[in-house]
């Protein structure tokens, strides 16, 4: 059996992204910034606290500018902990956004042929499992017309 054209159009653009998309883009642009400053601050955090240590080699540190110096490290780990989880929860909804928007772009056959591809079974077994759908399809639609002809 040749192929079939199950009537998809595959030279239409793409739809315009929507409002929710492009604001979800560009918080993750914005959390990238805050992100990178807060990774730049913990390093600075890190050299500091080195810096201590060699200039205090072999002798007792300050306690108190050591104690402040890692209070400061882990504020400026937290913070990029939590940027890190602000990031992987805006990837999930662009993601998801991306995708619904997608599911609403395809027309109703376009869907069909992608269940179809993801169906388990062997070509033909799939084309016979189409075709067997179009037909309750046909028949459905005879019967709510006959049925909508009856009550006139």
């Amino acid at each position: 059996m040749g192929k079939r054209n199950l009537g998809v159009d595959t030279t239409t653009a793409p739809a315009e992204p929507s409002p929710e998309l492009e604001r979800i883009r560009r918080q993750i642009r914005e959390t990238e910034k805050e992100l990178n400053a807060a990774r730049e601050a913990t390093l600075k955090a890190n050299r500091s606290i080195e810096k201590e240590r060699e200039g205090n080699q072999g002798r007792a540190s300050s306690s108190k500018t050591m104690d402040r110096l890692k209070d400061w490290r882990r504020s400026c780990q937290a913070r990029e902990s939590r940027l890190e989880r602000e990031m992987r929860d805006l990837e999930t909804r662009l993601e998801r956004e991306i995708r619904r928007q997608d599911r609403r772009s395809r027309s109703h056959s376009q869907e069909r042929q992608r269940m179809r591809r993801q169906s388990s079974g062997s070509p033909q077994q799939n084309i016979r499992q189409e075709e067997e759908r179009e037909r309750k399809d046909k028949h459905e639609r005879r019967r709510s017309s006959a049925a909508s002809k009856d009550r006139v």
